[in-house]
């Protein structure tokens, strides 16, 4: 295996943001402007108190019922 094999998703993926980046700018599209609006803060704040709130909370607790339950198992190798 090629040691720069795992690189070439991540280099994939900047290629395609710069390019989306210069397609946006051609069309005179304000990116600091639109990232900076107050309707898109807004909008970013409510997907972030929907994630921590709603989504990420009940997913944790679910995990750690999940590893306490795992820790409870009895143990399948042979005790001496």
């Amino acid at each position: 295996m090629h040691p720069y094999q795992n690189n070439r998703g991540f280099i994939r993926f900047l290629l395609i943001i710069g390019v989306v980046i210069v397609v946006l700018s051609y069309y005179n599209f304000d990116l600091r402007g639109a990232v900076e609006s107050p309707q898109t803060e807004a909008n970013f704040g409510y997907i972030f108190d929907l994630w921590n709130n709603y989504i990420w909370g009940p997913a944790q607790s679910l995990a750690y019922l999940l590893i306490d339950f795992i820790k409870s198992m009895p143990s399948a190798t042979p005790q001496q």
